[in-house]
């Protein structure tokens, strides 16, 4: 797709991610490792074509207004330009505080604002919600499927106690658990328990590590 036109992400029968009619095998990463919202060096060094940046879920409070909405839309769509031009997809995270808060009508103005960019492969909704927090993520999962069917929504869960309802606020659900190597069996189980509650959404493992002290 060229800048403007826009993707089209569908899930396949088997979960795959199925990209402008391209079948994706994924390999995703949270960010580069500059840390640098506008670098993608990193991410295509080591192979990745999924990425996304924390920069756009922690760094917008008081979504409210809309000059942080503007400046939200403004960072994001550079964000995707730059992804697209090192060909690399990207889960865009939403703020943080406009999920939780229900701000279903300022999400849904950054949702009309950027589903036009090719590099835009999913919505990442929300990371790790708790049971409070999850009725907000359905909301928001609804208004967003309503200006967007394009691209799926992603949520990062990783609590037993919210199984039985994540599969309401998305269309991907990935369970992580911190760090490698120890997370392995845990993210495991709780797959195959999230996939119990939710046979009809794909499941996603998310194996993650902190600074590279914290392996030994």
């Amino acid at each position: 797709a060229k800048a403007g036109e826009g993707s089209k992400v569908e899930i396949a029968e088997d979960g795959t991610l199925v990209v402008n009619g391209q079948r994706k095998a994924i390999y995703g990463t949270f960010r580069d490792p500059s840390d640098d919202w506008r670098q993608f060096e990193g991410v295509r060094q080591a192979g990745f074509n999924l990425t996304h940046s924390y920069h756009f879920s922690n760094k917008f409070p008081k979504f409210d207004k809309p000059s942080v909405q503007d400046r939200f839309i403004r960072d994001a769509r550079e964000y995707l330009d730059l992804a697209h031009a090192n060909k690399v997809g990207v889960f865009m995270h939403l703020p943080k505080q406009a999920v939780t808060e229900g701000q279903v009508d300022a999400i849904a103005r950054v949702v009309e604002a950027l589903k036009d960019k090719p590099a835009l492969w999913l919505w990442y909704i929300y990371d790790e919600p708790d049971v409070q927090e999850m009725d907000a993520c359905q909301k928001v999962y609804q208004r967003i499927k309503e200006v967007d069917p394009d691209h799926p929504v992603l949520l990062v869960d990783q609590r037993a106690d919210t199984l039985d309802i994540a599969g309401r606020a998305c269309d991907i659900i990935a369970i992580d658990k911190y760090t490698v190597p120890y997370g392995f069996h845990y993210i495991t189980d709780l797959t195959e328990k999230t996939r119990s509650k939710n046979p009809d959404k794909p499941i996603w493992m998310i194996h993650g590590a902190h600074a590279v002290q914290n392996l030994h």
